[in-house]
Parts: structure tokens; sequence; C-alpha cells
């Protein structure tokens, strides 16, 4: 392409020319009738500087004012779409951060839902550990006290032991609580001994007597039939008191009532039972026994 004299010479662009081969942009005689769409030979002039837009439409027959009128149109509408694009593209950012947020928030979700299943199955997995650890009250001897008392109890686990006797009628009430308060809570260690066996001087009068130990020393003791729940006294009502005492949680929130099959017109009862009321627990002839007990060789 090349200008001269105000002419556009075709050379090989654009499919519309006058017989000469020359494309006039003579406002008196222009090549094409009036028409605002620019021919691909106008688009190349445009491009390269040689004539304006408005200068190709006035060729075409349009006016000055009507020509730069379309082509503030045509501006603006490409504007609009451009703003349009521009929006839309916002639009898609937007969608694509709300996407991401939403992605986000499933992930953190998905992850609080594992992280729950993962402390339930080591929940679970601990449980049964613990249930085949324990679950049964072990009769043990004076010899086995130290490990299987002290030693046990390390750790802040709960060992509790129950002072026995046969020729006690209370005593064998409570053994048979202490079965099914073992069978229900697991993780608590039951133990029994026999009560002259642990304390050599220690009286019948004193029975039942269950003492409870965590850390490798005694924390409390419950001595007498009283103190674990009287007449009537049954696994609930330990359970109970066991629960007050921090050792164990349960569903109790007072007292359970006393078993109705505690007969107190039982002669070993009435007896056993005076006996009991009667005795106190001499603090000061028995307390070097019982401290004795926190570390048994």
């Amino acid at each position: 392409l090349r200008r001269a004299r105000g002419h556009c010479t075709t050379a090989h662009f654009g499919p519309h020319k006058s017989m000469s081969g020359i494309t006039t942009y003579d406002v008196n005689k222009p090549t094409y009738a009036y028409t605002d769409q620019t021919t691909e030979f106008d688009d190349e002039c445009i491009r390269r500087g040689i004539i304006t837009k408005a200068d190709a439409i006035v060729r075409k027959g349009a006016t000055p004012a009507e020509a730069h009128r379309l082509v503030a149109q045509a501006a603006a509408a490409a504007t609009e779409d451009d703003v349009g694009d521009q929006m839309q593209h916002l639009n898609l950012t937007h969608k694509n951060e709300l996407d991401s947020d939403s992605d986000d928030e499933f992930l953190k979700d998905h992850r609080s839902r594992r992280l729950s299943e993962l402390n339930a199955e080591r929940a679970k997995k601990l449980n049964s550990k613990l249930k085949g650890k324990f679950g049964s009250v072990l009769t043990i001897s004076r010899p086995d006290w130290s490990k299987e008392v002290n030693e046990a109890s390390m750790d802040g686990q709960w060992v509790i032991i129950n002072l026995t006797s046969d020729s006690v009628w209370e005593s064998r009430i409570v053994e048979e609580a202490m079965r099914k308060l073992a069978a229900k809570f697991a993780d608590i260690k039951f133990v029994s001994i026999r009560s002259t066996s642990a304390i050599e001087r220690w009286p019948d009068s004193n029975l039942p007597t269950i003492f409870l130990y965590q850390n490798g020393s005694m924390q409390k003791q419950f001595i007498g039939l009283e103190a674990i729940g009287g007449y009537g006294v049954n696994e609930d009502r330990i359970e109970y008191r066991l629960a007050k005492a921090g050792v164990l949680e349960t569903e109790f929130q007072t007292d359970p009532e006393r078993s109705s099959n505690f007969d107190k017109k039982n002669p070993v009862n009435r007896v056993s039972h005076g006996m009991t009321e009667l005795a106190t627990y001499d603090e000061d002839n028995d307390e070097d026994d019982l401290n004795d007990y926190d570390n048994v060789d």
C-alpha cells in the first residue's frame, strides 16, 4: 500500500474497487453506496493510519456528522462489550473464589470429621485394652500388696481394695457387690484381700472396709457398714459413694434405694450389725498399720 494524492490504492486488498482499480473517497463521488460497514481494505487502511473509520464511512455516502455518530456509537458498543467481558471475568473470578472457599470449608469439615473418627477409634481401642486388663476382682495376699496395689495405682490408676472375712455376713454382701462393680467399671482395678492378711490386728468389727488407692498411696477409706451404705447396702449404693469420692462417674444423682432382701431378722445380721455400730475406728492404734501399707515390702 502507498498513500498518494489523498487516495489509497488497492493493490491486492479488498474485493470492492472501481473499474480503474482505485477506491475513491471523494464525498461527491464515492466508490460505494452509503453504508456504515467497512471492507477488509478499509480496515487495513485504518489500521495503518492512512484514514480513519469516520473517513471511510464518509466516503461511503454518510455525512461527517453521521459518520462521527456511528463511530462513537460503535466505540460505545465496543466499550460496553469490553465492560461486559470484564464483568464476566470478575464474576467468574468471584465464583472461583467462592468455589475455592467452599472447597476450603469442605476440606476443613472433612478433616474435622476424620479427626473425630480417629479419636473415637483410639478411645474404642483404649477401652478395649482397659476392659481386657480388668473387669473382675483380683484376690491377693500380703506379699502381693506392693505390686498389685501401690505400683498398680501409679499414673492416676484407681485401685479399690476390699478387706474381707468369711465370718462377717455383711462382708460377704459387699464382696458380691464388688464383683458386679468390677464387671461394670472395667477401667478400675478391684482387689480383695483377707482383712487379717492385709492388717494383722484389723478387727472384724471394722468390716466391711474399703481402701481407695491412687498414685501409690491411700486416698480415702470406708470403714464399717454405715460408711458404705448401711442396712440394705448393694452395688448401687457403693457405686454412689465411690462416685462422690471421685473414683468413677455414675448416673445416680441421689443415694440409691436400699436392697429389700437385706434381712434385719437374720440373727447373724443383727449381731454383726450391732458389732459394727458399736465399733469405732481407733486411729491411734491402727494408724501405723494403715500408713505402713503405702509402702509394703
